[in-house]
């Protein structure tokens, strides 16, 4: 190989030569960028939330509408960072995307029969379903009103067991952005989910005040790797050494040190495909209701969840397709009313949309894109007690809480409105239900890094490329 090679330059028996060093740093660099860059755009500015945004809860009444609920420790903080952020585009008029987190408990003050009644609220999660055109009022702010967003979370009523909230999600929704000296966005009118409450179908509703700081393009992390690659190279440049790989071996060493690097960039993400196991719970909510009624707020004769409801079974979840699968068995047979579900029954599902994310060690699947209401397909029910109309109902809800050693799952069959793609079935006697189920399990995950795959690769690859070195004399 001619000695003027751009590569080659500087090599000998000494050393690495200053031009391979600078090859391999720009491919670990070019690596890195490349992660770095995958979530920009061009125009939208990303703001985190920071200390001082909340979110105020309120309750009415479905049941009677002229009760009127009061509650009090009502206004909770909303997350901070990722965890609530939205995305404005101020040239293109659009707000992009945002999600807002929380949790909190508030206490019902009226009417005075539900006095006292705590209802806990864990891992709310908000999400937008889409950009929304803005309008630009002037002086820095901006009001849209046609947002879309989906909820996903868990709650609790006088400290009793988790459950999925149903029924959230909401269009329509109207509010402003503020940019200025400190950027807002408030978001009003935002329907959590429903719970009942002694009896009384009760609708939990959100109002946004969010503000946020913009987030710096470059992560200052990237500096700080940047930094260390550069000290990992200077004991390089010094090292002697008695052999010197081949010319295509250099070029093959920094494509298996950018391998490592993209590797390590992706170590964040906690998993590509990970399987839990169910370990405990089961069906524990729902009722039967009349054809087009609402569901579970109506049920028919009594017919709400009685006992019952143990499952077996598995759920997959994959964050780099952003898709998941479940497969719940019921292991005893499951009552609602005198109608009965018997042990075998099986509720599955596949390709579910979903989002992911991870805050403070917990990782956070919710259900994605379609609406809350939108047909799933491929959910099944079997059962050797009822038969089975409509073969795929609503996935009405979907989400997972999930740390190292445990996590729990809920999951929500049915249409809460009593609307097509509704859980429908018919019992021996030929009597039509609407059905709405709800599973609550615990479970027991089995996470493969993502970045470890690819990263095994790179050090293999160096391996090979160590191995094939080419001895030259002193």
């Amino acid at each position: 190989m001619p000695d003027g090679a751009w590569w080659y330059r500087g090599v000998g028996t000494n050393g690495l030569g200053d031009n391979m060093i600078r090859c391999v740093a720009l491919a670990s660099l070019t690596a890195m960028g490349l992660c770095l860059a995958t979530g920009a755009q061009a125009s939208e500015v990303l703001y985190d939330g920071i200390a001082g945004s909340t979110v105020t809860i309120t309750a009415t009444d479905l049941t009677n509408s002229s009760i009127l609920i009061g509650l009090t420790n009502n206004v909770w903080s909303l997350a901070t960072g990722i965890a609530s952020q939205a995305g404005f585009d101020a040239a293109g008029l659009t707000l992009d995307s945002f999600v807002f987190s929380t949790s909190g408990m508030t206490t019902v003050t009226s009417p005075a029969g539900f006095a006292g009644t705590t209802i806990n609220l864990t891992s709310v999660s908000l999400n937008s379903t889409g950009p929304t055109p803005v309008s630009n009022l002037g002086g820095g702010d901006y009001q849209f009103t046609n947002a879309g967003a989906t909820v996903s979370a868990m709650y609790s009523v006088n400290g009793g067991a988790p459950k999925v909230l149903t029924g959230g999600g909401t269009s329509g929704l109207g509010g402003v952005v503020g940019l200025g000296g400190q950027d807002t966005l408030e978001v009003n009118g935002i329907t959590l989910g429903t719970i009942t409450v002694g009896g009384q179908i009760i609708s939990l509703d959100a109002n946004i005040a969010f503000d946020g700081a913009q987030v710096v393009p470059l992560p200052a992390a990237a500096w700080l790797f940047a930094s260390g690659l550069g000290l990992l190279g200077l004991p390089a440049m010094r090292r002697r050494v008695r052999s010197v790989a081949v010319g295509a071996g250099h070029a093959l060493v920094g494509a298996g040190l950018a391998a490592a690097v993209l590797g390590l960039a992706l170590v964040p993400r906690a998993s590509v495909a990970s399987t839990v196991t169910v370990s405990g719970g089961g069906l524990d909510a729902g009722a039967l209701c009349a054809i087009g009624a609402l569901c579970p707020t109506n049920p028919v004769n009594g017919y709400g969840y009685g006992s019952g409801g143990a499952v077996t079974g598995t759920l997959d979840y994959n964050t780099s397709t952003d898709l998941a699968d479940f497969s719940f068995t019921l292991s005893a047979n499951t009552f609602f009313g005198t109608e009965e579900l018997l042990a075998g029954s099986t509720f599955s599902a596949t390709a579910i949309p979903i989002t992911v994310s991870t805050s403070n060690g917990v990782q956070t699947i919710s259900l994605g894109s379609p609406a809350l209401d939108a047909t799933t397909s491929n959910v099944q029910f079997i059962s050797p007690a009822l038969t089975m109309i409509e073969n795929t109902p609503s996935l009405a809800a979907f989400r997972c809480q999930l740390t190292s050693a445990s996590g729990l799952c809920g999951v929500s069959l049915g249409s809460a409105n009593g609307s097509g793609n509704a859980l429908e079935f018919v019992d021996a006697s030929n009597n039509d239900y609407n059905a709405y189920l709800t599973f609550s399990v615990n479970v027991v995950p089995v996470p493969v890094p993502a970045a470890l795959p690819l990263f095994l690769s790179g050090l293999a690859g160096l391996g090979a490329i160590a191995k094939k070195r080419v001895q030259r004399p002193a």
